[in-house]
């Protein structure tokens, strides 16, 4: 069973991606926008670690790997994550990424 609550729509890859990262401890870059149409939205992407949040078990995204506290991820929108050393995609809406 997993421990994080995901959004029902949240595509499979959307959630293995984010489960790898943090168990990994991996810093990414999360772009957001319209899933149906692929457009970003234009905001600055996130960045940080994927963490949880202590009650409900939703992904937060840490500034730092021992950050109190985070932003929820809104995982039902990621059009693309990468890995924030190497910018290499881990995930991009419409394609298979090998990890």
């Amino acid at each position: 069973m997993l421990e994080t609550a995901y959004k029902k729509d949240t595509p499979d890859a959307v959630v293995n991606t984010l489960e790898e990262a943090r168990k990994n401890n991996m810093r990414i870059t999360i772009i957001y926008g319209d899933r149906t149409t692929g457009k970003p939205w234009g905001v600055i992407p996130s960045q940080g670690y994927v963490g949880r949040s202590a009650i409900t078990k939703l992904p937060i995204l840490l500034s730092s790997k021992n950050s109190g506290g985070g932003v929820c991820i809104m995982d039902a929108s990621i059009l693309e994550i990468r890995e924030s050393r190497s910018s290499k995609i881990i995930y991009k809406l419409g394609q298979t990424v090998d990890v």
